[in-house]
């Protein structure tokens, strides 16, 4: 244990008067200077001492009343609940922490039971933005399940952000809601996921509605340990800016390599029907014609090339069985044309002999 963590529980055992307690800490902030000075001596350059001597300033805890005094005659300008969070200041402009609708949002943030019940939530809509699929047909039982528990799901953290605006606070103090991060993407999700409903005038709402997949991320901040490890990610990644720069660069000229290379040779040939190879001339008239009707147009032309490969494939079976058929007949004539030829061959060669004469 470090000796400053041995004077204070020394104090807070009430073995030592507030007045001794902090004559220790003097000499011993003292002693660590002089510590420093001496190292400060030889190794001048090569640490920062002066950084690590305004963090030996002597700071008290502050220790705030609970959540439970707001209740009581004379409640408290500022409390401070189980999750460390400190209340204080006004919500709203017009709510103090004692104030009853305030003290009621406080009460449910601070519930044991309301933070397990947004991370399952969170892990529920995670499960079912899974199961939902692009090509389901609409108007299935899966889509009016799906549609309702969005519904249930932005009911659920819409009332999470609205008890923690009034609770914390909105945006103009020290520890209101917008001046958490974690708070901060709440409030971009749930608002962006209102606005497709509150606007439908604007039009296609796609891109909004995709901003649901950043609905996972909230999850981290109820994870343990989790905050500090995303916080201490994005305290590096300045330090990673070289490093990125290199990878874009690098992607730069595989790129510039790539469009040298194949120029253009994979352009349009993903295109729908009727649209031009070049895109820089007109289409012509059947390219017009193949846009206007190219779905019916291109079921008959896959019908008759259906039908020409069956055509196709039952002319060469006949000419495979013709061929069979007139290699089995060329197969006989040459072997009658040989056993003629080896009777011939047999008469060539047998002796002559006189006729005798009676």
């Amino acid at each position: 244990m470090a000796p400053s963590e041995k004077l204070s529980s020394r104090y807070e055992m009430g073995q030592t008067t507030r007045s001794e307690w902090e004559n220790d800490m003097k000499e011993h902030r003292e002693l660590l200077r002089n510590v420093i000075e001496e190292h400060r001596e030889g190794r001048e350059g090569v640490m920062d001492w002066s950084d690590i001597a305004a963090e030996l300033a002597f700071e008290e805890v502050k220790e705030y009343p609970p959540i439970s005094q707001l209740g009581t005659s004379h409640p408290p300008a500022i409390v401070q609940g189980a999750s460390g969070w400190i209340y204080h200041s006004t919500s709203l402009g017009c709510l103090r922490p004692h104030h009853f609708p305030r003290r009621i949002a406080i009460g449910v943030v601070e519930s044991p039971v309301f933070d397990p019940f947004i991370l399952l939530t969170i892990m529920v809509n995670c499960t079912t933005m899974a199961w939902s699929s692009p090509m389901d047909p609409p108007g299935t039982q899966k889509q009016d399940i799906l549609a309702v528990l969005e519904w249930v799901y932005l009911y659920i953290f819409t009332f999470e952000l609205v008890m923690k605006i009034i609770a914390y606070g909105f945006a103009f103090h020290k520890h209101s809601y917008l001046q958490d991060a974690w708070c901060q993407l709440d409030f971009v999700v749930v608002s962006l996921a209102w606005i497709p409903i509150l606007f439908p005038q604007f039009g296609n709402m796609s891109a909004i509605r995709s901003v649901r997949a950043l609905r996972p991320l909230r999850a981290l901040k109820r994870v343990p340990g989790m905050p500090v490890l995303v916080g201490s990610i994005l305290q590096s990644l300045p330090a990673l800016g070289n490093v990125g720069g290199l990878a874009g660069f690098v992607f730069l000229i595989f790129g510039i390599i790539g469009m040298n290379l194949f120029k253009g040779i994979l352009h349009y040939r993903c295109a729908e029907p009727g649209v031009p190879m070049n895109p820089d001339t007109p289409p012509s008239m059947y390219e017009r014609r193949l846009g206007e009707t190219g779905g019916a147009e291109l079921e008959a032309a896959a019908q008759r090339v259906s039908s020409l490969e069956r055509e196709v494939d039952s002319l060469q079976r006949s000419l495979e069985v013709a061929g069979a058929a007139a290699a089995e007949e060329v197969a006989l004539r040459l072997e009658s044309v040989s056993e003629t030829a080896a009777k011939t061959e047999a008469r060539r060669r047998r002796p002559w002999r006189r006729p005798r004469r009676h």
